[in-house]
């Protein structure tokens, strides 16, 4: 990182910075938002769709994020607000990518895990620095997975393509191929959450079919959520749910430190349940407002400070969203101290 000025954030409670770091020689300016907590967070890293000023990043967006409990830094891509060099669509400008991983794992209050999360055009971004870098979890929403099917279905796009990527699919395919990570699927280590809406008219379902079926057939862990009724862009009250939901599910990814010390107590002597979903049975006991505390029978372990569902019954939906934050384990039980950070409530 070369420089870091403090920048208007839309949210009180997240800080945000215009920082300019360095990429293959280029200076390259990006958004980075922080929980004002000063508390260690995983890092999320936030590609953008669009190309210039389409799709840039908006302040907004990464607030949401940051207030689910992340460290977000958001490239602007090379040639943007300031920065040098011209972005290519997927081609050198995938090295924004990969150096804004760095600029996060670098970070001094990041975990030393970072999710990797691209919108739109930013889906083969995400996908391709998860074939480069060590992400924790990957999100593609409303993603595009295949550069030529986009310059097929989007015909007002054409020109731009053609001009940044230098013609057309058939005229230079290996141009087309190389920036389109289904080729390369085998690369990415880590879980994958598709989100798509079926409706979409920016980018169609096909990229999100076509990378399920690949990722499927490499054998790597992929969860899917389709929109039947929904385009690109999420009505807000979805949105907000979605941004939630998907929080969940990337810091559910998270748990390689807990994983491990299970193991351990594990070869202690000590037989441990690893859960991700909190069960209270209704005999959850209120400590002060937000704060409770759970007695389980057995010894269990959680992800800790690290949201994760919580439900009333297994067999029941979720009913909120707790975090975890202390554990103690006595006389063949385990006691749980939450704070309920989120309730499901009836629409």
């Amino acid at each position: 990182m070369i420089e870091k000025q403090l920048f208007p954030s839309p949210n009180p409670h997240v800080r945000m910075y215009l920082v300019t770091y360095w990429s293959d020689g280029l200076k390259v300016k990006g958004l980075l938002a922080e929980p004002d907590d000063g508390r260690i967070y995983d890092g999320f890293l936030y590609l953008r769709g669009g190309i210039k000023s389409v799709g840039m990043v908006r302040p907004a967006r990464i607030g949401e994020f940051a207030s689910e409990g992340f460290i977000v830094f958001a490239p602007f891509y090379r040639g943007n607000r300031g920065g040098e060099g011209d972005e290519d669509f997927g081609g050198d400008d995938m090295h924004d990518a990969y150096f804004g991983f760095d600029v996060l794992m670098e970070h001094e209050r990041v975990s030393g895990r970072v999710h990797v999360f691209g919108f739109s055009r930013g889906g083969i971004m995400a996908l391709g620095t998860a074939q480069a870098r060590p992400a924790a979890s990957l999100v593609t929403w409303g993603g595009v997975s295949d550069v030529a099917l986009c310059y097929a279905e989007r015909v007002d796009l054409r020109k731009m393509m053609k001009r940044v990527i230098g013609g057309t699919p058939e005229k230079y395919p290996e141009r087309y191929r190389v920036r389109t990570p289904l080729y390369k699927l085998g690369q990415i280590g880590c879980p994958v959450l598709i989100i798509h809406g079926e409706q979409d008219q920016n980018v169609s379902v096909e990229h999100a079919i076509r990378l399920e079926r690949g990722l499927k057939q490499f054998g790597k862990p992929v969860e899917t959520w389709y929109f039947p009724e929904l385009g690109h862009h999420f009505p807000p009250p979805v949105n907000r749910r979605v941004v939630h939901d998907a929080s969940v599910w990337m810091k559910r990814h998270s748990t390689h430190d807990t994983i491990e010390a299970t193991t351990e107590v594990s070869r202690m002597g000590m037989p441990m349940e690893l859960d991700t979903m909190l069960v209270t049975n209704g005999k959850e006991e209120r400590i002060e407002q937000n704060l409770f505390l759970l007695k389980q029978p057995g010894y269990c372990v959680y992800p800790l400070d690290t949201p994760v569902e919580i439900r009333k019954k297994k067999e029941h939906g979720p009913s909120g969203s707790a975090v975890i934050r202390k554990l103690e384990w006595e006389n063949n039980t385990t006691i749980v101290h939450y704070e309920l950070v989120s309730l499901n409530t009836p629409n």
